[in-house]
C-alpha cells in the first residue's frame, strides 16, 4: 500500500533482516542457512502496537517426567517442528512497516510501505499470538490443556508438549501420533516430522541400552569455555563447582570486574544449564547470579572456577531411571494416564 494511505494514528515500524547458520548439535556442521524478515520490535510502543506479551513454554520438569514415563510404559516419542511458526498465525492488530533493505518499488513515483497480515518475527507479542493460535488448533482436534502445565496437551493417551515452535508427541500408538500430525496439517498448520527425539532445545537425549535416558549439554559447556576466553588455552579443570572456603558477598571496595567477558550473559547460560541437565551446579550458579548488577573480580573468579569444573565434566548430565513407584505419585495430576 502507499504511504499516504496509512492511518494518521498509525506509525511505520522499521524492518530488520535476520541471518543465521543452523548447525548440527553434535557435529556443529552447518545444516541450513536461514534468512528471516523481522519487524523491529524495539520500536513498538505499549498501548499502540502491543498489549500483552507473555507466552508460556513447557517446563523441563514436565519434559523429564514424560521421558521417564515413556521408559516405564515403553512409549515412543516423535519430535516435530512448526515451519516458520509465527507467520502461521494472523496478526493481532493493524501494523505497518517500512520496506526492508534491498527491496525497492517498481514505480519510482509511488512510495510504498507494508501492511502486516500475518504474525511476524520480531514483534514483542509474536510468541503469545502463536501460542494462542496453536492452542486453538489443538483444542479443535480434540486435545485438552493440562491444568498443571499450559504447554502440555493430551488426547486419549497421546501427550504433546511444546516450547514455542518445537514439540514432542508421546504415546503408545505410533499410528495415532502420525494421525495427529496429519490432523494438524489438515487444520492448516505447516509442521515437519523430525522422527524420534535425539536432541531437544539444545539438550542431547541419549537412550542407553540399560533402559535409561541420559540428558547432556556438552556443546553448551564448550560455549561457556569460549565465552570466558578459555578456549585454546591450557587450564586445569577443577574438581568441585565452588570453593567451600570462600563465601561470596558484595566485597565493597574490592576491585571491580574488568568486563573481559559478559558476566550477565554467562550467568544466563549457566542458569539454563543448571535447570535442564546439571543440578549439581545449582548452588554455585545461584551465588554468582546474585551479583550481576555490580560484579567484582572475586565474583568473576568464582564463575571461572565453576566453568573449569564444567569443562572437566562436560559429558556428564542427568540420567533418567524409570521407577513406576515414583511416577505413580504424580499420576493424579494427569487424568489421561494410568499405569
Amino acid at each position: 500500500m502507499e504511504r499516504k494511505d496509512v492511518p494518521e494514528e498509525k506509525k511505520l515500524i522499521p524492518t530488520v533482516w535476520s541471518m543465521k547458520r543452523k548447525r548440527d548439535i553434535k557435529t556443529l556442521k552447518i545444516t541450513k542457512y536461514k534468512v528471516r524478515l523481522n519487524i523491529h520490535g524495539g520500536k513498538q510502543v505499549y498501548g499502540e502496537d502491543y498489549y500483552e506479551t507473555f507466552a508460556p513454554v513447557v517446563t523441563w520438569m514436565t519434559i523429564r517426567f514424560l521421558m521417564t514415563l515413556s521408559l516405564i510404559c515403553n512409549w515412543i516419542s516423535v519430535q516435530v517442528d512448526f515451519v516458520l511458526a509465527f507467520p502461521q498465525a494472523d496478526i493481532e492488530q493493524d501494523m505497518f512497516m517500512e520496506l526492508p533493505t534491498g527491496i525497492k518499488s517498481r514505480d519510482p513515483n509511488k512510495d510504498y510501505v507494508l501492511k502486516l497480515k500475518k504474525n511476524l518475527y520480531g514483534q514483542k507479542q509474536a510468541g503469545r499470538i502463536f501460542y494462542l493460535h496453536l492452542k486453538e488448533g489443538l483444542e479443535k482436534i480434540g486435545f485438552e490443556a493440562s491444568s498443571i502445565d499450559e504447554c502440555l496437551f493430551y488426547r486419549g493417551k497421546t501427550m504433546f508438549v511444546v516450547y514455542v515452535d518445537d514439540g514432542i508427541f508421546f504415546g503408545n500408538d505410533k499410528e495415532d501420533i502420525l494421525s495427529t500430525i496429519q490432523d494438524l496439517k489438515d487444520a492448516g498448520y505447516e509442521i515437519e516430522n523430525e522422527g524420534s527425539v535425539s536432541d531437544y532445545l539444545g539438550v542431547n537425549v541419549n537412550r542407553i541400552d540399560d533402559g535409561t535416558i541420559e540428558l547432556t549439554q556438552p556443546h553448551l559447556v564448550d560455549q561457556l569455555v569460549q565465552d570466558i576466553n578459555l578456549k585454546g588455552t591450557k587450564f586445569t579443570p577443577t574438581s568441585i563447582p565452588a570453593k567451600s572456603s570462600r563465601i561470596l558477598q558484595r566485597f565493597e571496595g574490592a576491585p571491580a570486574f574488568n568486563g573481559r567477558w559478559h558476566y550477565r550473559s554467562v550467568i544466563g547460560k549457566l542458569n539454563f544449564l543448571e535447570k535442564t541437565t546439571r543440578p549439581d551446579i545449582a548452588y554455585a550458579v545461584h551465588q554468582c547470579a546474585r551479583f550481576c548488577e555490580d560484579p567484582k573480580e572475586e565474583h568473576a573468579k568464582a564463575v571461572e572456577h565453576l566453568i573449569k569444573y564444567l569443562a572437566g565434566t562436560r559429558d556428564k548430565g542427568l540420567i533418567l531411571i524409570p521407577s513406576s513407584k515414583i511416577v505413580a505419585r504424580y499420576l493424579p495430576y494427569f487424568p489421561c494416564l494410568s499405569l
